[in-house]
């Protein structure tokens, strides 16, 4: 999910341009890209259902882990709504509910069932990522998620090390970061300056 919305966020999310000429599952990008978070959310959900939520506490890297989730889930970075975010987190689950169901699973539910209205709210959004407002509210979300990769797995032994895109962050979004995400939510991101770079000025990001 980061690795695809690096990508889209260095091409200022244009992929997406076309999508309102289809129903947003039936576009290739915008319907992997639900997916993904599909898949992400339901793995959150898993957690939650498991009750591993308490039992990760325990040790200091499932501590960061909850730290994570719990900034993801906050007002001002989340996405949607939470009762959103769990319905489409359970509409990727398959029938045990310990799983994620495949992409060609995802894609026949969408167009067999009424499944695509739960997932309207966070395609619209993603749809609504040509206006700043809503590609900065995204590009967020994807520094905390790089964030959380980078410090669960400093090794990166299952994942892969990326590079972030600061260039493409606003002043209000690099602000929101800097002060209040890795210095409220996640003080213990050391390195965190890899994600925001050196701080916005006016001239160096004219958007703003």
């Amino acid at each position: 999910m980061v690795g695809k919305l690096l990508s889209l966020g260095r091409e200022d999310f244009q992929s997406f341009a076309d999508v309102g000429r289809l129903p947003f599952y039936r576009h290739a990008d915008m319907g992997s890209t639900v997916y993904l978070f599909g898949r992400f959310w339901a793995q959150i959900e898993i957690l939650r259902q498991q009750a591993l939520y308490v039992s990760i506490s325990a040790e200091a890297r499932g501590r960061h882990l909850q730290a994570f989730l719990d900034c993801l889930e906050s007002r001002k970075v989340r996405l949607i709504d939470r009762i959103s975010q769990r319905a489409v987190g359970e509409t990727l689950l398959d029938m045990s509910g310990v799983r994620t169901i495949r992409y060609i699973e995802f894609a026949r539910a969408l167009d067999e069932s009424d499944a695509a209205r739960w997932l309207e709210p966070l395609a619209n959004l993603l749809m609504r990522s040509n206006y700043t407002a809503a590609r900065q509210q995204i590009l967020q979300y994807c520094v905390v998620v790089h964030a959380m990769i980078d410090t669960l797995d400093p090794t990166h032994a299952v994942t892969k090390e990326r590079p972030a895109i600061p260039n493409k962050l606003s002043k209000q979004t690099w602000r929101d970061l800097n002060y209040r995400v890795f210095r409220n939510y996640l003080g213990f991101v050391a390195e965190y300056q890899k994600y925001l770079g050196g701080p916005k000025t006016r001239k160096a990001n004219p958007e703003d």
